[in-house]
């Protein structure tokens, strides 16, 4: 009305800089999470309006807005190892691909790096101590009693795979094959022949 204040809207508008996120501390972790994630950036707000945080799809256990450069992400539960953090400020988010991994699962294949003997008889019998990496695989199970879990890290725990290892010299099997422990595994030569053969070491479920 005439003397009031009046509003003119015009066709324009005005934006902040998005949210960004330039780096990861640390950059890799347990695949069971529940680990304290850094995210470093910029524009995740001058003061604290809640930010959403994630590790690739899932979101963080609790998102903790430091400044606007930093937030803290309690990480879940994960298996990717080529994931990327997202960080939701208000209206806008922003990301940083391939910049975090969870460990893997699968160890490395079988091998060794010293033997406790070389040779021994014809008639075999002898034992052939292997020194090297003999780790099975983890995997994720439910607590004892519960059929499933539904992806919470309080719920799942890992355990050891079934994994058996056997050692050949040259074609032929070693008569047992006892695993001792992730660094050592113990074959019992069959009877044979033969100078400087091959030994190898095969991990199945």
């Amino acid at each position: 009305g005439q003397g009031g204040d009046e509003t003119v809207l015009q066709p324009y508008s005005v934006s902040y800089d998005r949210v960004k996120v330039t780096a990861l501390r640390p950059n890799n972790g347990p695949i069971m999470g529940n680990f304290t994630l850094t995210i470093l950036g910029s524009n995740f707000g001058a003061y604290d309006n809640s930010p959403l945080a994630r590790v690739q799809s899932t979101g963080c256990h609790s998102s903790l807005w430091v400044s606007s450069s930093t937030v803290l992400c309690k990480v879940p539960i994960g298996f990717d190892i080529s994931a990327g953090a997202i960080i939701r400020s208000g209206t806008s988010e922003g990301s940083l691909a391939r910049s975090f991994s969870y460990d893997n699962l699968h160890p490395p294949e079988p091998s060794f790096t010293e033997l406790s003997t070389k040779g021994g008889p014809a008639t075999g019998g002898f034992l052939v101590s292997l020194t090297g990496v003999f780790k099975a695989p983890a995997a994720l199970a439910p607590p004892d009693g519960a059929s499933s879990c539904a992806g919470t890290a309080n719920c799942m725990y890992l355990v050891d795979t079934e994994m058996v290892f056997t050692a050949s010299i040259g074609v032929t099997a070693c008569a047992s094959s006892a695993w001792v422990s992730e660094s050592s595994i113990v074959c019992t030569a069959r009877p044979g022949i033969g100078t400087d053969l091959p030994l190898s070491v095969v991990a199945s479920p």
